[in-house]
C-alpha cells in the first residue's frame, strides 16, 4: 500500500492485497485519528481516495475496517471515494448496502477530481 499526499487536504490510499490489507488500513486508520482531529480544529475538510484496483477479495474484518474509517469520517468531516472497484467486488458492496454508505468513482483520476471539487 502507498499512502499518496496528492494535495495537502486529500490522500490516495493504494490498497493492498489480502493480509496487508487490514495492516494497511489501521496505519490509514490512525492517521485519520490523528490527522482529522487536527484539521477538525483548524475547520479544514479532509478526503481520502481509496484505490481497490489490486483487492479481489473481501473478508468480513475488511468492511468493518470500511466501516470504522467512514465513522470516523462523519465524526471528522471527512470525504471519502472508492475507486477502481473491480468487477468482482461489486456484488459484496451491493450485497452488503456498502453501495449505498460510500461514494465511488471508476478511476482514481476522477476519485481526485470529485473530491478536489467538494472540498473547494
Amino acid at each position: 500500500m502507498g499512502i499518496h499526499e496528492w494535495s495537502p487536504s486529500i490522500l490516495h490510499v493504494d490498497l493492498s492485497e489480502g493480509p496487508a490489507f487490514a495492516e494497511d488500513f489501521a496505519e490509514l486508520t490512525e492517521r485519520f485519528r490523528r490527522d482529522g482531529a487536527a484539521a477538525q480544529l483548524l475547520g479544514v475538510v479532509l478526503g481520502v481516495v481509496l484505490d481497490m484496483s489490486r483487492v479481489s477479495h473481501l473478508v468480513s474484518s475488511n468492511l468493518t475496517q470500511l466501516l470504522q474509517l467512514r465513522k470516523l469520517a462523519k465524526e471528522f468531516h471527512f470525504k471519502i471515494v472508492i475507486v477502481s472497484v473491480p468487477t468482482t467486488l461489486w456484488s459484496v458492496f451491493l450485497t452488503t448496502g456498502l453501495d449505498r454508505l460510500f461514494e465511488f468513482a471508476p478511476d482514481v483520476s476522477t476519485g481526485l477530481a470529485k473530491l478536489t471539487l467538494t472540498l473547494e
